[in-house]
């Protein structure tokens, strides 16, 4: 991931993938930041870097560059939140550009020019807005669910909300509002987006239909450019995210609330069978096990259900495979 310079900083090496290619890019602008290779003007840089940042020390934290990769989605979406703000954005293409004027690190120059052309192309800065509210929303409710002691019932209405909220995102409403609002970090940093997405338009070309649809040689098609974006990029992606939340977390999840005490009462009966059967276990006396714990009341003060699964007695060992499952 890392190389050195003769210079002894940091390189940060080109990435396949789009979060990637932004986490290394903030860690790029913040070691350059840390070791500039133009060493006459150090002092004066550094004097007009504190009188610049001493007054927007509190609104403008230093984006780190130690530790940025994380393959948590917390981490993913701290990423896309901290680049998408408009002086974060601005100071890593101010940054790119120093870094291929005054290094002297060929390799350096070169990785900083394709990073500068990456956050200047249109697909970058409408994907990155795009997807920002989408791992906004996706970490909110990850953050709930690592949680140490979570109710399984509230954990699964947050995971309901955010499939609701990502089917919602997945529209032509929000990618159109996500193009206007592009515009806003573009004009940041010297990007008039939408005579870019003109120019993409115009140099398109058009591409015939496939014969099995349409067996005029004659016949071509021609998308929009953010129309292109839409359904090769976002649309995929949004789709996979939505898939994986109904495939991890299927509605009988719901099912395990009730084995925490706050849950225990007859309604939940139904629920212990519907799990027993499941997991290959004897309905009957699953149920009946449950029924009987449920009285016992040292358990209703607990909330970790591995405190909880302590306390099922050995003979109850249907249950205690639930607890264990849960």
């Amino acid at each position: 991931m890392w190389g050195h310079n003769e210079r002894g900083h940091n390189v940060t090496r080109p990435k396949a993938t789009g979060s990637e290619t932004t986490e290394s890019m903030v860690a790029l602008r913040s070691t350059h930041e840390e070791n500039p290779d133009d060493g006459e003007n150090d002092e004066e840089a550094k004097a007009e870097n504190t009188a610049t940042t001493s007054s927007d020390k509190t609104e403008r934290p230093l984006v780190p560059g130690k530790g940025i990769t994380d393959t948590r989605w917390v981490g993913r979406a701290s990423t896309l939140h901290r680049f998408s703000k408009r002086h974060v954005l601005k100071a890593t293409s101010d940054t790119m550009k120093d870094v291929m004027k005054n290094s002297i690190d060929g390799n350096a120059r070169a990785v900083a020019s394709g990073y500068l052309t990456t956050i200047r192309s249109p697909s970058f800065l409408l994907l990155q807005t795009a997807f920002k509210k989408v791992l906004s929303a996706v970490n909110t409710v990850s953050e709930y669910l690592q949680k140490k002691c979570i109710d399984i019932g509230a954990a699964m209405q947050e995971i309901a909300m955010l499939k609701t909220e990502s089917r919602r995102l997945r529209s032509d409403t929000h990618w159109k509002a996500s193009i206007e609002e592009a515009e806003t970090p573009a004009a940041t940093i010297d990007v008039n987006l939408r005579a870019a997405i003109v120019e993409k338009d115009e140099t398109t070309r058009e591409r015939k239909k496939p014969r099995r649809i349409d067996g005029n040689p004659a016949s071509q098609v021609r998308l929009k450019y953010t129309d292109t974006m839409k359904m090769q990029h976002f649309y995929p992606a949004m789709d996979k995210i939505i898939s994986k939340l109904d495939e991890r977390f299927p509605l009988f999840l719901g099912d395990f609330k009730y084995l925490q005490p706050a849950n225990f009462d007859s309604t939940g009966a139904e629920a212990i069978r519907s799990l027993a059967q499941r997991h290959s276990l004897d309905c009957d006396r699953t149920a009946t096990q449950w029924r009987l714990f449920s009285h016992v009341e040292e358990v209703r003060s607990k909330t970790a259900l591995v405190d909880i699964c302590s306390t099922v007695p050995e003979r109850y060992s249907e249950l205690r495979r639930l607890y264990q499952i849960c």
